[in-house]
């Protein structure tokens, strides 16, 4: 049987393409030969390329990859989980900032005028109210920019 197929040429009618064994041409590449003599064949019946323990070892090394390729998704996926929105104080630091500022100036200016109706003695932010707001101000900015940022 194998000498008719070394020895015969086929002939695909509708291409006018030959296939000779010698040669290997042909159009259409799901027409092919396989003999004693093709790579392919060899491969197949190699004692190596048989045995269980081959098998067994490439089944192995497949099941490792899949593993490790499904664990490697989720690792990824954590490292870029999608950024949290940020609060309207974060959004906007300058406008909080001199809002805490003014209130501060206000709250020290209230009890100090309190303070001083009733006798007592002024503390340190009720005598310099405008020092008071710039640093509330400053300080709430500090503030918002540190928690803003990524870790």
């Amino acid at each position: 049987m194998t000498n008719l197929l070394h020895s015969l040429k086929f002939e695909i009618s509708s291409s006018e393409c030959y296939m000779h064994y010698e040669t290997s041409l042909s159009c259409d590449p799901s027409f092919a030969i396989v003999g004693p003599k093709t790579l392919s064949y060899s491969l197949r019946r190699h004692p190596m390329f048989r045995s269980r323990t081959l098998h067994r070892i490439l089944g192995l090394a497949g099941l490792l990859a899949w593993i490790a390729g499904m664990l490697a998704v989720p690792m990824t996926a954590l490292a870029q989980e999608a950024p949290k929105k940020k609060n309207f104080a974060q959004r906007h630091p300058t406008v909080t900032s001199a809002a805490a500022g003014i209130a501060a100036y206000k709250v020290a200016k209230k009890t100090g005028k309190n303070r001083a109706a009733h006798g007592e003695k002024k503390n340190f932010a009720q005598r310099h109210p405008i020092m008071t707001g710039i640093g509330a101000a400053v300080a709430t900015k500090h503030v918002i920019k540190k928690s803003g940022q990524k870790k």
